[in-house]
């Protein structure tokens, strides 16, 4: 393992509820931080690509020091307009902590336009 995957796992702490993973395209098993995420969930991200080769975009459910912890993959190319509904789903209070992968402006400015108390932890 790189020294980028540990610095990428050690940052993933116990007050992060969950990743947002943006990519231009599908999960493919090639993009940058596919190994980390793979192993944050315990291989579902790559067992998950063997089922549903096609799948576009995807939510993933793991545990985290013993708190349910969350994926949330986007296609950027498809836009992310279900964003919030799908945190408003997850998210069990509103002063969360994400992390969000190649993040963009657009992005945030949206999920902190119905979570302003949630803090985004960006990585690119």
């Amino acid at each position: 393992m790189d020294k980028h995957f540990h610095q990428f796992i050690s940052q993933i702490d116990k007050d992060i509820k969950g990743i947002i993973w943006l990519t231009s395209g599908p999960i493919k098993s090639h993009l940058p931080y596919f190994s980390e995420l793979n192993y944050l969930f315990d291989g579902l991200i790559s067992h998950s690509l063997k089922e549903f080769p096609n799948n576009q975009t995807g939510i993933f459910f793991t545990n985290n020091f013993k708190e349910k912890f969350f994926l949330i993959h986007f296609d950027n190319q498809n836009g992310f307009d279900q964003i919030n509904e799908k945190l408003n789903q997850i998210l069990t209070s509103k002063e969360s902590k994400i992390a969000i992968i190649h993040s963009s402006p657009v992005l945030e400015k949206m999920i902190l336009k119905d979570f302003p108390s949630i803090q985004l932890k960006t990585f690119d």
